[in-house]
């Protein structure tokens, strides 16, 4: 059953997608609670599982991925063996979804380089 959310719980939540350690003295009063409140509210929106948990935001181009590649991909008939192969050996690939319409699959990954990267999906 979805939650009800009134305008200042709209507010925390946009307030934590923004900066999920916000200090709630400082949540508080940016939403005109006092901290008390704001605490009671983000603790009542992590209990109702609205707020699942907190996040590092990295800089991938900092840590030598500045690349992130998008790859549609086809596969004759049932010949997705190749596909599984890569998936299990290749960690830079971050998702792979299987899709309807023209194309099998959505790949999402982060190579290091973009003539590695052009080697998995050729071969």
């Amino acid at each position: 059953m979805a939650e009800t959310l009134d305008p200042t719980d709209w507010a925390i939540l946009a307030e934590l997608q923004q900066d999920g350690r916000i200090p709630l003295t400082e949540l508080g009063r940016r939403v005109n609670l006092s901290a008390s409140a704001a605490t009671e509210r983000v603790k009542r929106l992590e209990s109702a599982g609205v707020v699942t948990g907190y996040r590092a935001t990295v800089d991938l181009g900092k840590v030598g991925y500045g690349v992130l590649a998008v790859v549609r991909l086809k596969y004759p008939g049932n010949q997705h063996q190749p596909l599984h192969r890569l998936l299990a050996e290749r960690t830079e690939i971050l998702e792979c979804l299987r899709t309807t319409g023209e194309d099998c699959y959505t790949s999402r990954s982060l190579p290091r380089r973009c003539r590695t990267w052009r080697k998995w999906w050729t071969n």
